[in-house]
């Protein structure tokens, strides 16, 4: 198993995946970009400017993570780095692939002031997971869709 920092050859198999991750939320508008063209933007943005990791076994993209890189809102002096996206496909779930990908995450996020995470409401991640690696419970989120 191997993370790594994702390339632009990554960007098509990471599209699909984030097709997939995107349905799977059951949320009134997609959160998946509406067109190709942005879709490739918003991903080649992640590639250059933000984080985005792929996990790879024996040849193969397993798994995906990827944070935006941004100043603190008040205090730009803070360099914040707030996950977006973690994404095992559902076959390799039950691996140590997402942890992988969380660990590798919180090391590029060595760089930063801040890192935040959050996780949707019906996800599979206990958020117990985060108690020992070093995170405060800090905030609830709520979302309204009109």
């Amino acid at each position: 198993m191997k993370i790594k920092r994702a390339e632009h050859s990554d960007i098509p198999w990471i599209s699909e995946e984030l097709r997939v991750f995107a349905d799977s939320l059951n949320t009134k508008y997609s959160y998946f970009p509406p067109t190709e063209e942005s879709l490739h933007q918003v991903l080649t943005s992640y590639v250059d400017d933000h984080v985005l990791l792929v996990a790879w076994d024996s040849g193969d993209r397993v798994g995906v993570i990827g944070g935006t890189s941004t100043l603190h809102p008040f205090n730009p002096n803070i360099r914040v780095l707030a996950l977006q996206f973690w994404w095992v496909p559902e076959r390799r779930r039950g691996s140590k692939i997402g942890y992988l990908l969380l660990r590798d995450f919180l090391k590029a996020g060595e760089d930063f002031n801040i890192v935040t995470v959050g996780f949707m409401d019906k996800g599979l991640i206990n958020p117990r997971t985060f108690d020992g690696m070093g995170f405060s419970f800090r905030e609830i989120a709520y979302v309204m869709e009109n």
